[in-house]
């Protein structure tokens, strides 16, 4: 791995981090965590706190766990409310939080449906709705989306469908609050090498075909996906908003 850049911008910045426990979203805390800004890590594992204290104890500033389910709305308005009304501004919003698990489609009925959209994507609407009475006249919103969602691959229907509908809230929303210097994109991931997607799915056979695909030959790092949010929360990203940006090696 490259040493991950500094942005001296987002020092004192608080940051609203959701799915802070996954692969993909410790990478981030860590890589914001580097930068200065204050990180309050939502997430529904209960096991994200004990991570936070064992790995920032010797750290002044440490990042906030706040345990959070995405899929009651209402507790995820409040506890959203609850940050705002703490800390006053809420500058950053990454909204990581999601779940890939397979399923066959003609299996799916209503309730997996909505599920996997609750997920996936309700709570990314409803977490910068309500961050967004604290967001003042800068900021920015980074979605995590998926591959999955322009690759037509079987087996993810609902999952894909949802980071389908995240790209197009992205664009939406960077056209609803462009207006008040709040930037909105998404970051969309191919293949990630995480402990999760090498014991559930991931083969060598696959890994295999997904590197051939691939213009780099390397499969990518939870740390790379950081990269490229923490570019998109700093200033040195601020003509880019609305866009849905891929990291995959080029696949």
């Amino acid at each position: 791995m490259t040493q991950p850049a500094e942005y001296s911008c987002l020092a004192g910045k608080t940051a609203l981090l959701t799915g802070a426990a996954g692969a993909i979203g410790q990478a981030i805390l860590r890589m914001l965590h580097r930068q200065g800004t204050k990180v309050y890590a939502l997430d529904r594992n209960t096991e994200l706190q004990a991570l936070i204290e064992d790995e920032f104890a010797a750290d002044p500033v440490q990042p906030v766990p706040v345990a959070c389910d995405l899929l009651e709305i209402d507790d995820l308005k409040a506890t959203i409310q609850s940050i705002g009304n703490t800390v006053g501004q809420i500058d950053l919003v990454i909204n990581c939080a999601g779940d890939d698990t397979r399923q066959d489609w003609l299996k799916v009925d209503q309730d997996a449906w909505d599920l996997s959209q609750g997920l996936n994507l309700r709570h990314v609407f409803f977490a910068t709705q309500s961050a967004f009475e604290f967001m003042g006249n800068k900021g920015a919103v980074v979605n995590l989306g998926s591959k999955n969602a322009v690759t037509k691959k079987g087996g993810v229907v609902g999952y894909a469908t949802a980071k389908a509908g995240i790209m197009g809230l992205t664009g939406s929303l960077a056209r609803e609050v462009g207006e008040q210097g709040i930037r909105v994109n998404c970051v969309m991931p191919g293949l990630v090498e995480t402990e999760r997607n090498y014991q559930k799915w991931i083969t060598p056979e696959t890994e295999m075909r997904v590197l051939e695909r691939q213009c780099l030959k390397s499969v990518c790092q939870p740390e790379d996906v950081a990269n490229l949010v923490v570019f998109l929360c700093s200033s040195q990203s601020r003509m880019i908003s609305g866009q849905t940006i891929a990291i995959d090696g080029g696949s």
